[in-house]
């Protein structure tokens, strides 16, 4: 009982990930999550959502095309973001950004771990990929695709072994895409995701030289082809 207790106490190398990216972004390079003027937008948007109580379907930011038709995709997000903000400052808003970053690659880091690699092979995929996707390390909603590309992933692979129920992961895609859509449009990645699935169950059942697994092929591509259409219909 000790022994498990000291090892939740100690920190393990998936925490110094966090730390990294964390420090990186609040105290080495403090000014990198604003480095893109977006982030400004998606504020007036999340401002104009509490003032007037309304999505905005018009233009009402830019001088070249005022009221023009105009869907805000991530108009949860700017609600989300404009909340912290008004609440925390753009400091409080930095460090929640940085903190979910730090989140993304420790969670990757355990998920390595989950799949049979070992800690310092985790520790340096997690790292690497950290530093390869950095550029995009802004105060942004881009980072709920992310953490729903990772989710798609854990979710799919988790079907994939028969370790989550066909009626539990629709669950889970419709849920899951309802929110994605109207967060950041990088929810076509999820739509990406569940097709690729789908289309190498269907490729593989087709093929495949024992019937027992042909079968069980087929039972996979017919649940990801409903999953498939969920998400569409979200959309």
């Amino acid at each position: 009982m000790k022994e498990h207790t000291k090892r939740l106490l100690l920190p393990s190398l998936g925490d110094f990930i966090f730390l990294i990216v964390f420090l990186f972004l609040v105290r080495m390079l403090p000014t990198m999550l604003y480095s893109d003027g977006g982030t400004g937008w998606h504020l007036a948007t999340g401002r104009f959502i509490v003032e007037t109580g309304s999505i905005p379907f018009n233009d009402f930011i830019s001088y070249t095309f005022p009221n023009q038709p105009w869907i805000s995709q991530y108009w949860l997000s700017d609600l989300v973001m404009y909340g912290i903000q008004n609440l925390l400052g753009y400091n409080g808003l930095a460090v929640a950004f940085a903190a979910c970053y730090g989140a993304f690659f420790l969670l990757l880091y355990h998920q390595c771990r989950n799949e049979g690699g070992s800690a310092l092979l985790a520790f340096f995929m997690a790292l690497t990929g950290a530093c390869a996707s950095s550029v995009q390390f802004l105060a942004r909603p881009i980072v709920v695709t992310w953490f729903m590309v990772g989710l798609y992933a854990l979710l799919l692979e988790r079907y994939q072994k028969r370790i989550m129920s066909p009626k539990a992961l629709w669950l889970w895609l419709l849920l899951t895409s309802v929110l994605w859509a109207n967060c950041h449009s990088g929810y076509i990645i999820g739509v990406t995701q569940v097709g690729i699935y789908f289309a190498y169950n269907l490729a593989v059942s087709m093929f495949h030289s024992q019937a027992p697994m042909r079968a069980q092929l087929a039972d996979g591509a017919k649940t990801l082809g409903i999953g498939l259409v969920c998400v569409l219909v979200d959309v």
